[in-house]
């Protein structure tokens, strides 16, 4: 099998032949108990509620069961081998079982499936092929998780061929994979290091620079070459001849590219290019941050491959604010904004290049609004302004959509039809007049109807569902459909309407019970059960998968289920006022869970490890806390952290790196001095301490270190 890298960022393409080397050691994998950590350390980790195999162009799946190592059906993959590249491999296991709430790699099965692995073609063990161990959360018994997909899934792309110029390749994927590659935007940011590793390898970079950059840190190499393709661009250094040959050239390096940043083969933005030849001038604004790469590049790519009819003629990214520090970001001044007229390639590779180095992003929304009226300034005579943005991101400028008079074409990215579009988008296109772009549908006509002002009608019939706001609970759109606002508030209508109940509000009922028929609500995303008298919950979870936010506070619960922790796009979990006496360990394992409110139990210890990556809001005021475990560090989405009414004396070490932490209670506790790596809190807006053995001059010196902090006392 021929094996290449690709190191080329939209510049010079070049193969590299690999070298002789192996990821894992042949010799060692056998001693799964010494060698299974550092094998296990070689790949990264992903979750998924339950895969779903499906073969396709670009990827293969190799099966064999919950506890075998060996493969079935190895012919799909040895008839094809010699004649693609290998770009990842997704080695499949279970979550299961749980250990105290814990999950253990199993070293053996890790091992031997390697080895067997690479019996059957021993060039798939390659450094230049990613390895990742994808773990399915969907784990209940040993008869359950046995009828789960166990195996492999080798993600491959055709050899190029130059005659027959490579397209992406466009893979089904289930929409577990596609919240795990795009829900929050900094859960897969390419980071400024891989950046420039690749740009630096650019064989057409002057020498001279080439060698100004050697043992330069990455922070000075990445200004070097900004430099350069800003003094390059402005210089309009380039040749003036588009030949076919260049044009090749060219798509070669973008589909290269794509390739490489594309995880879910998706090829969304150039089948709505494709299907658009109406669009006329077109003024192409796109996201141009780490998880968006692949979806902006396919808008080069299309406007390449269609060069002499391209309808594209101006293009403009970005990247919401370049290396901005979050806090100092202001709406409508956000910047990041570049500009190119689509008449030459190569100016408009360069600006992708130079946008790429200028930053990719920080916090997850974005300022597309910003980037539109920007571009519509700098290029007046524009026609069609297609966007071209992320399904996933909270746009946070929202306030400047007034100032936006013409219609705006969305192409959404990173949606499936079974996850919905993002509310902040069909908002924007019926206020501007314009549409929005899925895979499969074109929405136009999104009118306001006046007398409801909750429906979008041309949405009925398309079938098209509005997906769950990413910018949070508090965030109200406008267009929701009568079913989706629509809350139950008695569980026998809900039942009569059981397809349309996502919304059902229990709490004040008096009950001792859990209404045993809601586990028939199979449409259930928001349930509140809050202020009533229920001190257990059934055993079994109830029938959906899409619940988003649980109210289960004010009752008389002293455990909860693990299957609370079950649901894959929980939001938002409340279990406040109640008798727990330990918080359940499996609710720090809930990878997208954003609110989490334990406070006012009898809580005196809490799981020595949070793996809630995308937690913003932690309550657990009202307990029995004598420490707070040092994991908690790793919060780095936590905003708001109260600890009040505990009996802490210490904070653990590393608290300066909750570096998007802005309010912090630490009221009503032991504190004889004040934690020192408080200070390192950048963003921190309120400091509570009152209620601690705590002096006026400790707090006034505090409030002279941190001046930007309102110190309560």
């Amino acid at each position: 099998m021929i094996r290449y890298t690709f190191p080329i960022l939209l510049c010079c393409f070049a193969f590299q032949n690999i070298q002789a080397q192996t990821l894992f050691d042949p010799a060692q994998l056998p001693n799964h108990k010494s060698y299974g950590p550092i094998a296990e350390k070689k790949c990264s980790y992903h979750e998924v509620y339950q895969y779903a195999p499906t073969d396709g162009a670009g990827i293969i799946h190799l099966k064999n069961g919950l506890r075998k190592t060996t493969y079935e059906s190895t012919e799909k993959w040895t008839t094809i081998s010699d004649t693609v590249n290998v770009d990842s491999i997704d080695i499949i296991f279970s979550k299961y079982p749980l250990r105290s709430g814990v999950y253990y790699m199993h070293y053996d099965l890790l091992c031997n499936r390697l080895i067997h692995l690479f019996e059957i073609d021993e060039l798939l063990n390659d450094p230049n092929i990613r390895f990742r161990l994808i773990l399915q959360t969907t784990c209940v018994s040993d008869a359950q998780v046995t009828t789960l997909f166990h195996g492999v899934a080798i993600h491959y792309s055709p050899i190029y061929k130059k005659q027959e110029p490579q397209q992406v390749i466009n893979t089904p994927v289930t929409i577990e994979h596609l919240i795990e590659e795009n829900n929050k935007k900094q859960s897969r940011e390419v980071s400024m290091k891989e950046a420039v590793a690749s740009i630096e390898k650019i064989p057409a970079l002057p020498k001279e620079l080439k060698e100004t950059l050697r043992h330069k840190s990455t922070e000075e190499k990445s200004k070097l070459l900004a430099e350069y393709f800003e003094e390059k661009l402005k210089n309009n250094k380039y040749e003036d001849t588009i030949t076919r040959a260049v044009l090749d050239k060219y798509e070669t390096e973008v589909n290269d590219f794509i390739r490489k940043y594309n995880y879910t083969r998706n090829q969304k933005v150039l089948d709505v290019f494709s299907r658009h030849p109406e669009w006329k001038k077109a003024l192409v604004v796109a996201d141009w941050t780490g998880s968006m790469y692949a979806y902006g590049a396919q808008a080069l790519l299309w406007h390449v491959t269609n060069f002499e009819k391209s309808y594209i003629k101006y293009f403009t990214l970005f990247n919401d604010g370049d290396l901005t520090p979050d806090h100092k970001k202001i709406i409508g001044s956000t910047g990041g904004i570049y500009h190119q007229e689509a008449n030459h390639i190569g100016q408009i590779v360069d600006l992708y290049n130079l946008v790429m180095l200028k930053g990719g992003g920080g916090d997850g929304p974005e300022n597309n609004l910003e980037a539109v009226i920007k571009a519509i300034e700098q290029f007046p005579d524009h026609g069609d302004v297609i966007m071209i943005a992320d399904n996933f991101a909270c746009v946070k400028d929202m306030e400047l959509l007034d100032k936006i008079k013409v219609p705006l074409r969305i192409v959404v990215c990173g949606s499936m039809q079974s996850d919905g579009v993002n509310p902040q988008y069909l908002e924007i296109a019926a206020k501007t007049g314009g549409s929005v772009h899925t895979m499969e549908d074109d929405l136009y006509n999104l009118m306001l109807e006046s007398e409801t002002g909750k429906k979008i009608t041309s949405l009925e019939a398309k079938k098209v569902k509005i997906g769950h706001s990413p910018c949070g609970l508090r965030y109200e759109h406008a267009f929701i459909s009568r079913y989706d606002t629509a809350t139950f508030y008695d569980l026998s209508v809900a039942l009569a309407e059981r397809d349309h109940a996502v919304r059902v509000d229990l709490s004040n009922k008096a009950l001792k019970r859990f209404p045993r028929r809601a586990v028939q609500l199979d449409k259930l995303q928001h349930l509140s059960l809050a202020s009533n008298n229920l001190k257990k919950l059934p055993k079994k979870a109830l029938a959906n998968t899409n619940m988003r936010t649980l109210n289960l506070s004010r009752n008389q619960f002293e455990e909860i289920p693990e299957w609370v922790a079950s649901y894959p796009h929980l939001y938002s979990l409340d279990l406040s006022h109640n008798r727990l006496t330990e918080a359940p360990p499996c609710i720090f394992n809930i990878h997208y869970l954003n609110f989490l409110d334990l406070s006012h139990n009898n809580i005196y210890a809490i799981s020595p490890m949070f793996n809630c990556a995308m937690l913003e809001y932690l309550y657990l005021a009202g307990n029995e806390l004598t420490e707070v475990p040092r994991s908690i560090i790793r919060l780095k989405n936590l905003k708001e952290l109260s600890l009040a009414g505990n009996k802490l004396t210490i904070l653990p070490t590393g608290m300066a790196k909750l570096k998007s932490l802005e309010v912090l209670d630490l009221s009503g506790n032991n504190f004889k001095g004040i934690p020192g790596s408080i200070r390192g809190l950048k963003k921190l807006k309120v400091l509570r301490l009152t209620g601690n053995q705590l002096t006026q001059q400790q707090v006034e010196e505090l409030r002279k270190a941190m001046p930007w902090v309102k110190v309560e006392f």
